[in-house]
C-alpha cells in the first residue's frame, strides 16, 4: 500500500498488487519504458492521472477500481500488448484515453473488456475510451472494446483519428447509454471497423461515422436516442441485421452505403410497410435520408428474440346472445 505514486522505469516482470493511491496532483501509477507489468485491484483515485503507460509494453490492468482523477484514469502514449480487464472506473475527465501526446506514435494489441466505465459525480465526463492520434505517422492496430458498460459519459467510445491511422477497430457487445454527445464515435482515417452486438440508449447520436470508409455495423440495438445512427461522408459501409427503436431520427446517410447485405436489411420500428409472403422481410423498401435505402426491411428484431408477431387477445362481455363490452390485451 502507498499514499504516494508509484514509478516503474527501464523495467521488467513487475507485479502491482491491491495498491491503494491516493494522490492529488501526481499520477498513480507511472510506466514508462517497461515490460510485463501486472496492475491488479487496489484504488486509485483523486489523482492527476490514474496509471500512466509510455512506451510500454505486455501490461494488464486488471479488477481495479479508478475513480474521479483529474485528467485522466487511464493514459497510453504508445503502447502495445496492453490489457485493461474488469476495472471499475469512475470518469472525471476521460476514462481510458490512447493519445499520441509523444510526437509520431504506435499503439498495437490493445485490449479493453468487461470494465464498468461511468460518470462520476462531478458530471464532467468528457470520454469512456478515446483514441486520439493528431501526429503524422502515428497508427493503432488491432484494438478490441468489448463487454464494457457506460453510462452518464459525453463521448462513449471515440476513435478519431486526425492525421494518423487506425487499423482492425473491433467494438463488441458494449452497452451504453446517456451519452450526451455520441454513443459511439468514428472519424476519421480508420480501416477495418467492425461494430457489432452493441446496445447504445438515450444518447444524443447512438452511432456516429464520418469519413468511414468500408466497415460493418451488424446486429446492434440502438433505441430512444435522438439519431439512432449517423452516416456523414462515409463510402461502401455495410449496416444490416440492427434494430432501430424508437429513435427521434431513425438514420442520416449521407454517401453510397449498404443498408442490407442481399438478404437481410434492419429493423426499423416505424416501418409501415407489408410482408405478404410471411418471410420476415418486408416487401416494400425503408428509405433512409438523404439518400440510403434498405432493400430488405425486417420484419422482427431478431436480436431481441422477437421472432413472432404480437399476439392479440380478444376479451368479451356477453348479455342476451350479444357482445356489450370487449378489451384488446
Amino acid at each position: 500500500n502507498s499514499d504516494s505514486a508509484i514509478v516503474i522505469w527501464y523495467s521488467e516482470l513487475v507485479e502491482i498488487e491491491n495498491s491503494n493511491i491516493t494522490v492529488s496532483d501526481l499520477g498513480g501509477i507511472r510506466l514508462f519504458r517497461s515490460k510485463n507489468i501486472t496492475v491488479n485491484e487496489g484504488v486509485i483515485n483523486n489523482c492527476g492521472i490514474g496509471i500512466f503507460i509510455a512506451e510500454t509494453s505486455d501490461v494488464v490492468v486488471s479488477s481495479a477500481t479508478i475513480e474521479s482523477n483529474i485528467y485522466f484514469d487511464i493514459l497510453l502514449l504508445s503502447a502495445s500488448n496492453v490489457w485493461i480487464i474488469n476495472n471499475e472506473i469512475k470518469v472525471s475527465f476521460e476514462g481510458v484515453s490512447i493519445i499520441d501526446l509523444l510526437g509520431s506514435s504506435y499503439f498495437e494489441n490493445i485490449s479493453i473488456s468487461n470494465n464498468l466505465i461511468e460518470g462520476d459525480a462531478t458530471n464532467n465526463a468528457l470520454f469512456g475510451i478515446k483514441v486520439l492520434l493528431n501526429e503524422e505517422g502515428s497508427s493503432i492496430k488491432n484494438m478490441v472494446a468489448k463487454n464494457n458498460r457506460m453510462d452518464n459519459i459525453s463521448h462513449g467510445t471515440a476513435v478519431m483519428p486526425t492525421k494518423g491511422i487506425a487499423l482492425n477497430m473491433t467494438i463488441y457487445n458494449n452497452t451504453i447509454s446517456y451519452s450526451s454527445s455520441y454513443g459511439i464515435l468514428l472519424k476519421g482515417n480508420i480501416r477495418n471497423v467492425n461494430i457489432t452486438m452493441n446496445n447504445v440508449s438515450e444518447s444524443y447520436r447512438g452511432i456516429y461515422m464520418e469519413r468511414i470508409n468500408g466497415s460493418v455495423v451488424v446486429r446492434n440495438v440502438l433505441h430512444n436516442n435522438v439519431y439512432g445512427i449517423i452516416v456523414n461522408e462515409s463510402y461502401d459501409n455495410l449496416i444490416y441485421e440492427n434494430c432501430f427503436l424508437n429513435n427521434s431520427i431513425q438514420a442520416y446517410n449521407i454517401g453510397n452505403n449498404f443498408w442490407d447485405n442481399g438478404s437481410y436489411g434492419n429493423f426499423w420500428d416505424d416501418y409501415i410497410g407489408y410482408d405478404e409472403n410471411n418471410d420476415g422481410i418486408g416487401d416494400v423498401q425503408y428509405s433512409i435520408s438523404e439518400n440510403g435505402t434498405d432493400n430488405f426491411p425486417l420484419i422482427y428484431c431478431f436480436i431481441l428474440n422477437d421472432k413472432s408477431p404480437p399476439m392479440i387477445f380478444l376479451t368479451a362481455s356477453i348479455m342476451n346472445n350479444s357482445i356489450v363490452s370487449e378489451d384488446v390485451i
